[in-house]
């Protein structure tokens, strides 16, 4: 559904049959015939495929980011199958993590082996990593996110799990003020959903923690230090001395 409005807003079109009929024009399609589907698409009742893999099959997908490239990025980013009510294999994570952009895969998989199994080749998190896979912000982070909450969860790692969660929130608050209304009420749906995996994980003791606005504060603090070393100016001799310090220890 937001691929779908995000087209449609970018094509100056907020229903179905209108987005139908100018996606026609623009591709010469010789003859025109609504069937509704590009309606549904806008309405979240259809998808663009039909098995719901890592990297589904779309052809529709691909012609309208030859018209519109950065549709794609919305649509493809691992985020919408991995935040599904389901459990995840080792497999399935690694071949989300083989969507995102190298940066992002450096960090979740820094060694990938192909004769590994998924289980081994992903990396061990903990939390300060997560602060790295949220900056910059683009709907990719939001994939690389989900890719390390659904590894944190498959190790059981409750930390990396809540602070991947926060991530999703805190990256979703950042993109949705960018986007036309119409275009924001899925990804609001979306954000209440991982809000309440977050309210509902349970720590050892019994414990609950529910989710607020100081671990939103608390996670742009983070993602705040990671764009100010990202920034910074690469001192060679300050490295090597940290690299020295380092081996005497």
């Amino acid at each position: 559904m937001t691929w779908a409005r995000l087209f449609a807003v970018n094509m100056d079109v907020r229903d179905g049959k209108s987005l139908e009929m100018k996606l026609a024009l623009l591709t010469n399609t010789e003859k025109y015939e609504a069937t509704g589907i590009w309606q549904k698409y806008v309405d979240g009742l259809a998808r663009p495929f039909r098995k719901w893999v890592p990297y589904p099959k779309a052809p529709l997908v691909g012609i309208t980011a030859a018209i519109w490239p950065e549709v794609r990025a919305w649509f493809y980013t691992p985020a919408w199958y991995l935040l599904e009510k389901k459990e995840y294999l080792p497999s399935q994570i690694a071949a989300c993590i083989a969507l995102l952009p190298r940066s992002y895969r450096e960090i979740l998989i820094p060694d990938p082996d192909k004769h590994s199994p998924a289980g081994l080749v992903l990396r061990e998190l903990w939390p300060d990593l997560i602060y790295e896979l949220a900056y910059p912000v683009t709907p990719w982070a939001l994939g690389a996110l989900a890719c390390a909450f659904r590894r944190a969860e498959l190790a059981g790692q409750l930390a990396v799990y809540r602070r991947a969660a926060v991530g999703i929130v805190w990256v979703l608050d950042q993109l949705m003020p960018t986007l036309d209304p119409w275009v924001q009420e899925p990804l609001l749906r979306l954000r209440s959903r991982v809000v309440q995996m977050i309210d509902a994980a349970v720590y050892p003791g019994g414990l609950m923690l529910r989710f607020s606005t100081a671990d939103l504060k608390s996670f742009s603090r983070g993602v705040d230090e990671v764009r100010k070393r990202r920034k910074a100016p690469f001192n060679l001799d300050a490295e090597l001395e940290k690299i020295k310090a380092d081996n005497t220890k």
